[in-house]
C-alpha cells in the first residue's frame, strides 16, 4: 500500500526580518539587523491530524504558524498543502488555497474588528470566497452560529458586547464557516479563563471530530496541548527540537528543554523519580542567536560540544525524535 502523503509538508523553512533599531542608523545607512524568528523547521501534519507546537514566548512559534499560511512569506525552504508547493506561489494562483487554509487567532479583543457587527464579521469570508451577497452571507452566519455555542439573535451585537469566550466563538465561527481543510490555532485559549478554555478546546475537538478537521495548536501551555494534540512538537528560539508523539513528549521527555517545560506545567503529573530542569536565565535574542546548540546558554546539563557544534536529528523510534547532543545527535 502507497505511503498517504501528509497534508501539510514543511522542509526547511526560514523566516528573518529586517530590523532597525533606530533613525539615526537609517540616516547613517547601518546595514540593518536581521532578526532571525524560524531557521531550519521540518515538520509534517498528517489529514485529520493535531500537531501541538509549543514554546516559550518569542520562540518563533506564531511566526511559523502564519508562514505555513503564507501570511508571512518563507525566505527559504518550501511548503507544500495537499501536495502543491504553496510558499513560492504568486498571491493570484494561491488565493483558491486560502479558504481552505484558516487561523484562529489568540487575542479575542484584537482580531475582531469593534465597528462590524457579527453578521459582518462571520459573513465576510463567504463575501470574499464564494462572492455571497450580504443576504446570503447573513443568512449561512445565522444558521453557522449555533454550531459554537452562540444564537442567530447575536447577529446584530457587535464585538463589545460579548465576553472573552464568546469573542473567541465568534472568530472560530469566522475561521471555520468556510469548512476549511486546515486551520492554525494560534493560542486560542490563552487569554481565557481555565474553565472557558475548557469549553473552546472542547469546541475545537468536537470540530476536529465531525469535520475531520487538521489542526496546527500553537501554545505556551504543555497541559493544554497534551488535552488536543497526536503529537507535538517543541520550538526553541526558531527551531524545532524535539516532536514526537503526545504520550512520548509528556511521559518521555528526551531534550532538557522539554522537560524543563513539563516542569513548570502545573496541571500535569509528572512520573515519578523525574527530575526538574531548571532553566537558567531568559530566551537569548534571536537577533544574535547562541552558536552551537541554541539551548546551550540555558541548560543545566550541557557539555562543551553544545556550544560549538549544532546537535543533528536523533530518530528515538515510533516517531520520536530530538536534536540534542545527549542522545548522540552529532555528526
Amino acid at each position: 500500500m502507497a505511503e498517504m502523503k501528509p497534508l501539510l509538508a514543511v522542509r526547511a523553512v526560514t523566516k528573518h526580518f529586517t530590523i532597525r533599531t533606530s533613525p539615526v542608523e537609517w540616516l547613517m545607512r547601518v546595514s540593518p539587523a536581521s532578526l532571525k524568528a524560524v531557521a531550519g523547521v521540518s515538520f509534517d501534519v498528517a489529514r485529520g491530524e493535531t500537531l501541538g507546537l509549543i514554546g516559550e514566548s518569542g520562540c518563533g512559534k506564531s511566526t511559523l504558524g502564519r508562514t505555513v499560511l503564507n501570511l508571512h512569506r518563507a525566505d527559504g525552504g518550501s511548503v507544500s498543502f495537499d501536495g502543491k508547493e504553496i510558499s513560492a506561489m504568486p498571491e493570484a494562483e494561491f488565493r483558491p488555497y486560502r479558504r481552505r487554509m484558516q487561523i484562529i487567532f489568540q487575542d479575542p479583543y484584537a482580531s475582531l474588528n469593534p465597528r462590524r457587527s457579527v453578521a459582518e464579521i462571520v459573513g465576510l469570508p463567504l463575501r470574499l470566497h464564494e462572492g455571497a451577497s450580504a443576504r446570503q452571507a447573513e443568512e449561512k452566519a445565522a444558521e453557522f452560529l449555533p454550531r459554537v455555542g452562540l444564537s442567530p439573535e447575536h447577529l446584530r451585537r457587535y464585538p463589545h458586547q460579548f465576553s472573552g469566550g464568546q469573542r473567541q466563538r465568534i472568530g472560530i465561527a469566522r475561521a471555520l464557516i468556510l469548512n476549511p481543510d486546515f486551520v492554525v490555532c494560534d493560542e486560542p485559549v490563552s487569554a481565557l479563563d481555565v474553565s472557558i478554555q475548557a469549553q473552546i478546546l472542547e469546541l475545537l475537538m468536537h470540530f476536529r471530530q465531525r469535520y475531520g478537521l487538521t489542526f496546527l495548536f500553537i501554545s505556551h501551555d504543555l497541559a493544554v496541548v497534551g488535552r488536543i494534540a497526536d503529537r507535538i512538537a517543541v520550538m526553541y528560539l526558531g527551531e524545532i527540537v524535539e516532536i514526537g508523539p503526545t504520550a512520548a513528549i509528556l511521559e518521555s521527555p528526551a531534550h532538557p528543554y522539554t522537560r524543563a517545560l513539563l516542569a513548570v506545567a502545573p496541571r500535569l503529573k509528572r512520573r515519578a523519580g523525574t527530575e526538574r530542569v531548571a532553566l537558567k536565565g531568559d530566551l537569548p535574542s534571536p537577533l544574535d542567536p547562541p552558536k552551537g546548540c541554541r539551548f546551550h546558554t540555558r541548560c543545566p546539563l550541557a557539555k562543551p560540544i553544545c556550544a560549538t557544534l549544532a546537535p543533528t536529528v536523533t530518530d528515538l523510534g515510533t516517531g520520536h525524535s530530538v536534536a540534542c547532543h545527549l542522545h548522540g545527535g552529532a555528526s
